[in-house]
């Protein structure tokens, strides 16, 4: 059995309109990050070790698609669907054939 406390996660957009967002909260920690859809940037991981991280936003089906480039050249793959109230989260690295799921509700 897994025990964890789970992670909180916001995306938001800034009043440029091209720029969004990216907060997690875990174990203690806040980790945040600036992007614009599909370009490539450096985000730090939540052990410090920077990575290379492209958003995709697409609206309109309400899906932020993220994949890291580890520095071991290792790429994992986050899809996010949000919904009325919860967020199904999908995770494939590219050495495994097993697929994560997991599932968030909204927080106020």
């Amino acid at each position: 059995m897994l025990a964890c406390e789970s992670a909180v996660f916001s995306f938001g957009m800034k009043d440029d309109g091209d720029t969004y967002t990216f907060t997690l909260e875990r174990d203690g920690k806040v980790l945040s990050s600036e992007f614009r859809s599909g370009q490539e940037h450096e985000q730090r991981r939540r052990d410090g070790r920077a990575v290379r991280v492209t958003y995709t936003v697409d609206l309109e089906a309400n899906i932020i698609n993220q994949v890291i480039n580890q520095e071991d050249g290792k790429v994992v793959h986050f899809r996010r669907e949000f919904g009325d109230g919860e967020v199904k989260l999908t995770i494939n690295h590219q050495d495994s054939d097993v697929t994560a799921c997991i599932y968030y509700e909204a927080v106020q």
